[in-house]
């Protein structure tokens, strides 16, 4: 038997398990995503970095016209030296970001699902002032990547148990 031969059958075989579990694509025709895409009223950012989380979210969920769902969030981002020069001068920093969120439904006033995401980027803080105030805000914007990606991965789970 041919390794191509193998593999198609071992394919076949892992479909038909998926197919068996319930397993459902998240952004198929029923899928938690579609019920998502849209629908959800993002609270208004404040800061920097809650402006960022924000526009990450909508890009990833749509913008709501008329939302069914609203979504209040709490983000902060710790900085924190990593490598320190015998001079005391810091080289390398860490981003430490955390967000808790919680989905609500509009209509009934009730609490959906909850939870809170965290990560890390870093950054290179030597060279110019401008060098580092660039590395700073990149490092920011991906670590606001990560935690949206995480966020909306679990609302993506929470939607769909919902459903079931």
């Amino acid at each position: 038997m041919s390794l191509s031969s193998r593999t198609g059958i071992l394919a076949c075989c892992m479909a038909i398990m998926l197919a068996g579990c319930g397993f459902a694509p998240a952004y198929g025709p029923s899928g938690s995503g579609s019920l998502l895409q849209n629908s959800i009223a993002i609270d208004e950012p404040s800061t920097n970095t809650e402006y960022l989380l924000v526009r990450y979210l909508e890009e990833r969920l749509g913008r709501a016209a008329s939302a069914k769902y609203g979504l209040s969030y709490s983000i902060g981002v710790v900085e924190d030296a990593i490598a320190v020069t015998t001079d005391n001068v810091n080289v390398r920093v860490n981003l430490v970001g955390s967000v808790d969120w919680e989905l609500n439904d509009i209509e009934e006033g009730e609490l959906l699902a909850s939870g809170s995401e965290s990560g890390f980027t870093s950054y290179r803080a030597i060279g110019s002032t401008v060098a580092i105030s660039a590395a700073k805000r990149d490092a920011t914007e991906r670590l606001v990547n990560i935690l949206g990606d995480q966020t909306v991965a679990k609302l993506l789970v929470e939607v769909g148990r919902l459903r079931q």
